[in-house]
């Protein structure tokens, strides 16, 4: 049930007197129900039931859990949720999963104070929540995760019968000690959501406005409430707070913060506040309690916990807590599996895939068999001169041993730097006083590009990571200027220390700062040489495949969209390949084959071949529709990559003179953006300019001025006032200002654009042209023939 209707929770508005509530769930403590099922104790109780354990008389006695709807609580809406959670439990046969036993509507001729009323009746499971059965029984770290991995069999089976829990956490897994085994059983599947077939005839759980689950354990994307598409995911992101809660005896957002908090304020911190890792929160004095407890009096596990929550459990943990869905384990089974390759000290695959981090787990797995073979070595040693031989290569596995740790040392050092220096050097330094309470990221990010070069001089490993950390941050923001001389930096100096993969990296970012300032030429040369650089990765390796998105990206700015097109589909089909569907690179691999089609479209009939044309573009708006569907189940309503889709698409029905259908989308989809991003990020202003044009194309002269007026300073910060896209903004604001009879605006407008523009040969003799046009309508002969003349 949600939280929220919990009357036991601590969000809840408390309803009447206690005593009140109790008259309602006592009268039935020894009444027979059905006649068949006598209640003898109350075992909890929700916003609309309560659940007994009862004794069953026939036709076979035993103890069962029996659920009744409370009195006064049988409205449509309640009795659609209580049926929905007995079919929900009927679909499920696994032991890890309560079973339906019976279920009804109580007779209602029944004396019984319960007349009339549904029930159902599941199996008793005489057990404790998951995190009081770990503790009491001082379970070790292995037997917590082995007994958590029955757990996500049991959700997993949920899911194969198309059922999301969506209210998972510790009291609604109860674990019992049966035949020597801890078997955990999943109960309450009250807000649980059908995926592929409806749980009742009408349900309320997915009604927009209605927070469904407990704060503390809820996803993002359910913590929305306005978004309907719940998928799996949310049960492992659950599944994730609760093994957090396993490992440090804590949540990963504190409890008392959520209790205290307003209903819009734990929405934004479940969405935006990210948990400290769990080696972090072990470190705490509260969290070296969950030691003592976990762990039993060998020194050895005490350390063997604290070592594996800093690395493959803080890895594991934090993937299935990814704000990102798509960056989750796919399925509980998957987390499983992860925690398996834990257990057996294989690489968990949340982790990074370095040479020193398998080589290290390599050793651990095969140690008896390493040791026996440096016994058998020594003693070769010792009775033969080819012992040499085998001296030789245990110095060398000994080396390279120890080059792998100082290797995965060096990499846990300049993460851990990087991070320091960004929230203990930059983050905490922040002082309301002097920066007010919106400092913005921009200037932190300007702050820390200031410092950035002096503070890690003497560490460049750490300081080419910092470089490249930053330059992408401000690419994020639009900021090219300043992305570009960090980006470039950061390449030449990893390229110095041979660090390939992190040079080829920051190029892609460096590339995409060119074709963003309309440097195409350069782009495109600089996408071929990385191309080449990265021949050695294989075709499907994820950063080969962004440099090809990149060099794609420099052809179809360029206006090369022949050569892009084929390289488009080479990386959507890498990307689904090693990617899979719903990952954010392969959807927008989709939106950029979207855009080819649409650019075809554009080429066809700037070339004379309207029917073709306008054929391309009802395409391009299909796919784009597709596309965007596909974002937003994946990504969500309000990802950048929904939005820019959602731009495109009213770009193209524009285009078609569909002006009714692109409106609407342009309107939502500004205050979307705005409210999101920003008033100065690039591509709300670039969406504001887009719809600007629509009204100006449309006669609405007056209503596209004062966002022309917004966009034009916007493009000069962003682009530079002697950029062509600057300059395409100018004169649309210059025409405006000419159709709405305020020429001395319009000529002050661009005569200060062929200022701005001089050292542009080109782009100056186009100011002028449009300077010449418009003395020329104005009948100023004087005026349009000296600016006739420098277009000339």
């Amino acid at each position: 049930m949600s939280t929220f209707d919990d009357p036991t929770s601590p969000f809840a508005p408390q309803p009447g007197p206690t005593a009140d509530r109790a008259v309602g769930r006592d009268a039935l403590l020894g009444q027979l129900i059905a006649g068949r099922y006598k209640p003898v104790e109350i075992l909890g109780e929700g916003g609309f039931g309560v659940v007994y354990r009862a004794e069953q008389i026939e036709p076979v006695r035993r103890t069962v859990a029996l659920k009744v709807i409370k009195p006064g609580m049988d409205s449509d809406a309640v009795l659609a949720r209580f049926e929905a959670e007995r079919q929900a439990l009927a679909l499920m046969n696994h032991p890890g999963v309560a079973r339906v036993l019976d279920g009804g509507l109580i007779d209602p001729t029944s004396p019984t104070p319960a007349s009339g009323r549904p029930y159902f009746v599941m199996e008793y499971v005489k057990g404790v929540p998951l995190t009081e059965h770990c503790d009491r029984h001082r379970l070790t770290l292995r037997a917590r995760i082995e007994v958590f991995q029955k757990v996500c069999a049991a959700v997993q089976h949920a899911h194969s019968k198309g059922v999301i829990h969506r209210d998972l956490k510790p009291g609604n897994i109860l674990v019992a000690f049966e035949d020597d085994e801890h078997q955990p059983k999943v109960i309450d599947f009250g807000v649980a959501k059908a995926i592929n077939q409806r749980l009742a005839e009408q349900t309320v759980f997915t009604q927009q406005g209605m927070l469904i689950g407990t704060p503390a354990y809820m996803s993002p994307e359910q913590a929305e409430m306005t978004s309907q598409d719940i998928d799996t995911r949310s049960d492992v992101y659950a599944l994730g707070v609760i093994l957090y809660e396993l490992l440090t005896g804590m949540l990963p957002l504190d409890n008392q913060t959520l209790r205290e908090a307003g209903h819009f304020e734990i929405q934004r911190l479940i969405r935006e506040v990210d948990p400290p890792r769990p080696s972090t929160r072990l470190a705490t004095g509260v969290a070296a309690e969950t030691v003592s407890r976990i762990a039993t009096a060998r020194r050895s596990e005490v350390r063997t916990l604290a070592g594996a929550l800093r690395r493959d459990l803080d890895w594991v943990v934090m993937k299935c807590l990814e704000k990102d869905r798509t960056r989750r384990y796919s399925t509980p089974d998957a987390l499983a599996e992860e925690l398996g390759r834990f257990l057996s000290n294989q690489a968990v695959l949340a982790g990074p895939p370095s040479v020193a981090y398998r080589s290290s787990k390599f050793i651990r797995r095969h140690r008896v068999a390493v040791l026996t073979g440096a016994t058998v070595a020594a003693t070769l040693f010792i009775a033969t001169a080819v012992s040499v031989r085998f001296g030789i290569e245990a110095q060398r596995a000994q080396k390279r041993e120890t080059a792998a740790r100082q290797q995965a040392q060096s990499e846990r050092a300049i993460a851990e730097a990087v991070s320091a220096f960004l929230i203990d050097d930059l983050l905490e330094a922040v002082d309301p006083d002097l920066d007010g309470p919106d400092v913005r990221v921009a200037e932190l990010l300007d702050r820390a590009a200031a410092s950035a070069g002096t503070k890690f001089a003497d560490t460049p490993q750490v300081g080419a990571r910092m470089l490249a950390t930053l330059g992408n941050a401000y690419l994020a923001l639009g900021m090219n200027n300043e992305a570009e001389p960090l980006l470039r930096n950061a390449a030449q100096l990893h390229g110095s220390l041979g660090n390939t993969r992190d040079e080829i990296d920051a190029q892609t970012g460096l590339i995409e700062t060119l074709w963003r300032r309309d440097r195409f030429d350069n782009a495109v040369a600089l996408a071929e040489r990385v191309l080449d650089d990265a021949s050695e990765l294989a075709d499907t390796d994820p950063l080969r495949l962004k440099v090809l998105n990149q060099l794609a990206a420099a052809y179809k700015y360029s206006g090369r969209v022949a050569e892009a097109e084929p390289i488009y589909d080479t990386v959507l089909a890498g990307r689904r390949e090693s990617l899979g569907e719903d990952a954010f690179e392969t959807l927008q691999s989709i939106y950029n084959t979207a855009i080819i089609t649409a650019l075809k479209g554009i080429n066809a009939r700037s070339a004379g071949n309207e029917d073709e044309g306008n054929a391309l573009l009802e395409e391009s708006i299909t796919e784009l529709r597709a596309a965007h569907t596909a974002c937003e189940k994946s990504l969500g309503r309000d990802h950048s990559l929904t939005l820019i889709c959602l731009n495109e698409l009213a770009m193209q029905l524009n285009r078609l003179n569909r002006v009714d259908d692109a409106e609407p989308i342009y309107r939502d989809l500004i205050d979307r953006m705005t409210t999101r991003l920003g008033d100065d990020h690039w591509r709300r202003n670039q969406a504001l300019a887009n719809f600007a044009r629509l009204l100006q194309r449309n006669g609405r002269a007056a209503e596209s001025l004062p966002m022309y007026e917004e966009v034009v300073p916007y493009y000069r910060r962003w682009l530079g006032p002697d950029s062509p896209r600057t300059i395409t903004q100018v004169e649309r604001l210059a025409s405006v200002y000419e159709q709405l009879n305020r020429d001395e605006e319009a000529v002050e407008l661009l005569e200060t654009a062929y200022a701005d523009t001089r050292s542009e040969p080109e782009l100056a003799a186009r100011v002028a042209a449009s300077l010449a046009a418009l003395h020329e309508r104005g009948d100023r002969a004087a005026e349009a023939g000296a600016w006739r003349r420098l277009a000339d």
